[in-house]
């Protein structure tokens, strides 16, 4: 009988645990960052690719700071993807608040000249960033994925 009330005494604690458990996950409510471009900068040009330094804007939405242990970027002009770039940097986003990062990004020049001929001729270009950040939350380490969008010129 001692083992018998033993084992329901911890099936029932296992239980609590994991209901507590449960109820903290859904409690925890992560904000997605937003992306934005606040500077494009030429690093390099050569005859198949460009390099450029892309400062992107991290606006933290989150009552607790985010701490961004990475990202991958992909950046598209008028829908098509130009380029791609990564940054294993760590970044630190106040709550309520925003940070810059620099990212070095890597352009096929024949994709770029594809997407820019054909958004000018609509007299502006559309940008797309889908970011793929790596942050460190209270319940772990997690992949959120974010995208940012604008446009350059008249539109």
């Amino acid at each position: 009988m001692n083992r018998q009330l033993q084992a329901r005494r911890l099936f029932g604690a296992v239980l609590i645990l994991i209901s507590v458990l449960i109820s903290g996950c859904s409690a925890f409510d992560l904000v997605r960052p937003e992306v934005s471009l606040a500077d494009i900068r030429l690093a390099d040009v050569s005859l198949l690719e460009t390099t450029v330094v892309l400062t992107l804007r991290i606006v933290n939405g989150n009552s607790f700071p985010l701490s961004l242990e990475g990202a991958v970027y992909d950046l598209s002009i008028d829908g098509q993807r130009v380029g791609r770039g990564s940054s294993s940097a760590p970044l630190d986003v106040p709550r309520l608040s925003s940070a810059t990062h620099d990212i070095t990004l890597h352009l096929r020049n024949s994709e770029v000249l594809r997407a820019l001929r054909n958004a000018l001729s609509g007299g502006g270009v559309d940008y797309r960033i889908e970011a793929r950040h790596w942050v460190d939350t209270p319940l772990g380490r997690r992949a959120i994925d974010t995208v940012g969008q604008g446009r350059f010129g008249p539109g």
